[in-house]
């Protein structure tokens, strides 16, 4: 079988939406990166060591010292 090249207008036109296709894939990649530059994605939490989480853990279930009290000095001693 032999190969045929295709007429050339079909040739120029398959070439140059081949160029658009390429030339808009370009710019998308580029506004991507410099969209990207611009905003930064937000810095993640530091990780806290073992030891503090594990005191956050455990005191979430304490009253707090200056709040969670049962009652005043007057209260406890009958007055």
């Amino acid at each position: 079988m032999r190969s045929s090249v295709p007429d050339m207008p079909l040739a120029l036109t398959m070439l140059w939406v081949w160029i658009g296709i390429v030339a808009v894939s370009v710019a998308c990649w580029w506004l991507l990166k410099w969209w990207k530059r611009r905003h930064p994605p937000p810095a993640p939490e530091p990780v806290l060591p073992y030891s503090q989480r594990l005191r956050t853990r455990l005191n979430e279930h304490r009253p707090d010292k200056r709040t969670g009290r049962r009652g005043d000095a007057a209260s406890r001693h009958g007055k």
